[in-house]
């Protein structure tokens, strides 16, 4: 029968009808009735829009703007749903309204964007409500009126919208544009996290992590979170990454699951989880899943300076200098400091070490001395020495490094470079006394077993040479 219905609607189509066009459509994009067809449906929807009905507008846009419709063109659908909107279409409003808030194929324009979500709003979107709210919340796009969020976010929860449900319930949580109602929040949180609203999750799960207007269970907290996480809250994510990571009343400390955790958050568009799991990555030498974070964290924020020398050390180890190189200078760019100075003059020592060429040492050379001018206590006297070394002044690199151990001489750090100075100049004596002594401050140090069995078997000690070796190989099988 419902086969036999969509022909009629064909046929009134053909003939002009552009409501049966616009079912027509309906139907071919969900397969109601007929084979699912989205570039059929597509023309149709297109012939109704033309025709000026404005969800058919707005819903060609939908087609274009999602991954599992046409091929996906975000300018295309802006260009849709403004048609949808100016029709009439308040769906199209609330949908042009988002993607003006992201920047995303238009200009992003906070004031336009609140614009779009009141006229979604006055046409009874539920969730464009819910957005306005925000806005009014946060003060961005309209001046800060936080009563007004609360009126908004009670005509959305009234309205069906899960998302008005719960962030009122975080404004009856914290008394922001209400009274402060910690029965009201809970009983509201529930609602949106039931409905399958993660933020609503988060905070609910706050509430039971403080004991606030419940019994306080980390428990039921972080089931709560885990829901959260799983429906892409980068706040959930992060918070049990956190637990995982430093240990908790729960269990002890999980590295391997707080990356996980934190790679979830990281998809979240959480930029400081992406550097965590970074860093976790690093330290279980996962370069590539490292170098995959931190590019992430310097996407979602890119004005960091931390997280380009992260990534110029990450590069500078698979000896793509020319990419950390770009990265260090991008540091300094950003932040001219002690510690991106340092970092750059570490990757030109690192160039000049692989390249057995000068040029870099001079360079590195240049960028510790200005590290040391801004922050003379830190490690960057042992690195200039090394890089001295490089540069074939040895003498000014010996001076150096005994100088950064008198100011630190529980440095790891400085006893090894002190060491790679002496076997430049082949002290070799001298550079096992160093290499030992930081080893003996931290037995985990790669570099410093290498370097002893350098000086080892310079010395003759071909079996104590081997050993160190074996050990670097076990800290990191990349040496």
């Amino acid at each position: 029968m419902r086969r036999v219905e969509r022909r009629g609607e064909d046929a009134a189509c053909r003939d002009g009808s552009p409501a049966d066009c616009e079912r027509l459509a309906h139907a071919y994009a969900t397969g109601d009735g007929v084979p699912r067809d989205l570039r059929r449906a597509g023309v149709l929807f297109d012939r109704a829009c033309d025709a000026g009905r404005a969800e058919a507008c707005t819903n060609l846009g939908v087609l274009y703007d999602r991954d599992d419709g046409l091929e996906r063109n975000p300018t295309v659908a802006a260009a849709y749903y403004r048609r949808g909107c100016d029709a009439g279409s308040a769906v199209g409003c609330k949908y042009l309204g988002a993607m003006v808030d992201r920047g995303e194929a238009v200009t992003k324009d906070s004031r336009r964007a609140a614009e779009l979500f009141r006229k979604a709003c006055q046409g009874d979107d539920s969730a464009a409500c819910a957005y306005l709210g925000f806005k009014y919340q946060s003060g961005d796009g309209v001046p800060k009126d936080p009563e007004r969020a609360v009126e908004l976010y009670r005509r959305a929860c009234d309205g069906g919208d899960v998302h008005g449900c719960g962030r009122l319930g975080y404004c009856a949580a914290v008394g922001d544009g209400m009274a402060r109602d910690l029965e009201r929040a809970v009983t509201l949180l529930r609602k949106g996290c039931d409905g399958g609203d993660a933020g609503s999750c988060w905070n609910l799960g706050v509430l039971y992590d403080r004991g606030e207007g419940v019994a306080k269970d980390r428990t039921v907290a972080e089931r709560l979170w885990l829901l959260g996480c799983e429906r892409r809250n980068a706040d959930s994510c992060r918070e049990l990454a956190r637990g995982y990571d430093v240990g908790s009343e729960r269990g002890p400390r999980d590295p391997a699951r707080a990356e996980t955790f934190y790679r979830k958050a990281c998809d979240a568009g959480d930029a400081p989880s992406c550097e965590r799991c970074a860093r976790l990555a690093q330290t279980r030498h996962d370069r590539a899943q490292a170098l995959e974070c931190a590019s992430r964290a310097i996407a979602l924020q890119p004005d960091v300076a931390a997280a380009y020398s992260f990534r110029a050390d990450l590069r500078a180890r698979e000896h793509d200098f020319d990419a950390a190189l770009a990265d260090a200078s991008k540091a300094v760019e950003l932040a001219p400091s002690q510690s991106t100075y340092w970092e750059r003059g570490r990757v030109y020592g690192l160039r000049a070490v692989h390249d057995k060429t000068r040029d870099p040492a001079r360079l590195a050379v240049a960028d510790f001395t200005r590290a040391i001018e801004l922050d003379p206590s830190k490690s960057a006297y042992a690195a200039r020495g090394v890089a001295y070394a490089l540069d074939e002044q040895v003498d000014r690199g010996v001076a150096d490094c005994k100088k950064g151990i008198a100011l630190d001489p529980q440095s790891a750090f400085n006893h090894c470079h002190c060491g790679f100075v002496f076997n430049v100049g082949k002290d070799f004596d001298s550079a096992i006394r160093e290499f030992t002594e930081g080893l003996r401050l931290d037995p985990t140090s790669g570099s410093c077993y290498v370097g002893r069995a350098f000086a080892l078997r310079a010395k003759g000690d071909a079996e104590s040479a081997r050993n160190d070796e074996e050990a670097a190989k076990r800290l990191d099988q990349a040496w």
